[in-house]
């Protein structure tokens, strides 16, 4: 609740619970009001040990700083330990650029509207991943060819391009409200076994009208029947078409892991390394290479602060080209 008072976005709270959770569980029987900065640190160093990146660990000291902070607030703690605990800073690696190439060699590779449309909303607005769950069907304006959403920053539009506008058309189809990117899954499995007597029997999930679980639905098959997998398959798929197994689209958001993992395996297909993040970097640099100022690109990606964005300008190669051949004295033919 606290979080939310805050207004920290969904993952942001998803993210600093899990550390809090993680943190507790290394305590064990001893009480988060009466541990101290040497505890935060060993819980950190184990961490570190198992093999957790930097950027992870600073991520969970921030989280337990928060979380002390909220206990010091309440009178619940004197003190905020983790504010005694500091990481060494480590040098911020350029981020990850594909190539113009490799972007549209990625858009090729989509096999379904739902894969295209990530792709060409993730490249072709600049989003975080954080904002791209938050987009619903309603707040997409095909007039003004923008999008609400609400992420790392709060609330504010992303802006896309008429051949987004079209690819989005045809992945929402008939719907006209709920999340924009849903599960490619909406039907409940069959989850079919032999039984010890060499029947078949099965189990599927029954959803309410809200696209809650209700309960499993059942049925078996017994052995006399005779009947292969295929067969079995059929029966209990038209048993199961008596109940409710198939949830309402747009109910919930994708997970950023499921986005991760969708994108990944899409790069894979391509033979492209590329991650939600690297398309959002390409965005920014693709925009640098032709020709955009640094304030338009900071608006469009919703920095803050216009350093941010001048990380571009150190990963722009077209930039550096220009700036070389214009600025450096060589570069002017002697023969002229």
């Amino acid at each position: 609740m606290w979080q939310e008072v805050q207004g920290f976005a969904a993952e942001t709270r998803y993210t600093a619970n899990y550390a809090i959770k993680s943190y507790c569980k290394y305590l064990a029987d001893k009480p988060a009001t009466k541990a101290n900065h040497f505890d935060i640190q060993d819980h950190l160093y184990k961490l570190a040990k198992s093999g957790i990146a930097p950027a992870t660990l600073a991520t969970r000291l921030s989280s337990l700083r928060g979380f002390y902070d909220f206990l010091n607030m309440g009178g619940m703690v004197k003190w905020v330990p983790p504010r005694l605990v500091s990481l060494t800073k480590k040098l911020s690696k350029p981020p990850r650029v594909l190539t113009e190439d490799q972007v549209f060699r990625l858009i090729a590779k989509a096999s379904t509207d739902h894969e295209r449309a990530l792709v060409e909303v993730l490249y072709g607005t600049g989003c975080r991943t954080g904002e791209l769950t938050s987009m619903k069907i309603q707040d997409v304006d095909f007039r003004a060819l923008r999008i609400k959403v609400c992420g790392k920053r709060g609330v504010r539009f992303v802006l896309f391009s008429p051949r987004v506008a079209k690819v989005l058309r045809k992945y929402i189809g008939k719907r006209t409200d709920g999340y924009l990117f849903v599960s490619n899954f909406p039907v409940s499995r069959l989850l079919i076994t032999r039984t010890a007597t060499g029947g078949w029997r099965c189990r599927w999930n029954v959803y309410d009208k809200d696209g809650g679980f209700k309960c499993y639905g059942r049925g078996r098959i017994d052995r006399s029947e005779k009947l292969s997998y295929p067969q079995a398959f059929a029966r209990f798929r038209k048993l199961s078409n008596s109940d409710r197994i198939t949830r309402p689209l747009g109910l919930k958001p994708l997970r950023t892991s499921t986005i991760a993992r969708q994108i990944r395996h899409l790069g894979q297909r391509a033979r492209v390394n590329v991650t939600p993040y690297s398309l959002r970097h390409s965005y920014g640099t693709h925009l640098l290479d032709h020709g955009a100022n640094l304030r338009a690109i900071q608006e469009l990606m919703g920095h803050r602060s216009l350093d941010s964005t001048r990380i571009y300008t150190h990963v722009s190669k077209h930039m550096l080209m220009d700036t070389l051949t214009q600025c450096h004295p060589l570069s002017v033919d002697s023969e002229e």
